[in-house]
């Protein structure tokens, strides 16, 4: 994969309680400026983490709206 930019600059990521796996850290875009990730997982320290199932392009991806509300074993994901 060849890099032009550091992930972090691209995806925002502000609440410290988030995570990303693979981390913020190994990820970079592409020289098409995409970012794609197979089974790319958010998490929230506390209320537990969502995985996105195949490929997905990430860049551009704000974590910082994204909703996730648990509840028993079902949970919603929105991502503005």
């Amino acid at each position: 994969m060849a890099v032009s930019e550091p992930f972090d600059e691209v995806v925002k990521l502000t609440d410290c309680n988030y995570y990303t796996v693979p981390s913020a850290d190994e990820l970079q875009l592409d020289l098409r400026g995409e970012c794609w990730v197979h089974d790319f997982i958010v998490g929230h320290r506390i209320y537990g983490s969502a995985k996105l199932t195949g490929w997905t392009n990430i860049a551009g991806l704000n974590l910082s709206s994204i909703g996730i509300g648990f509840l028993f074993v079902h949970y919603t994901l929105y991502i503005y």
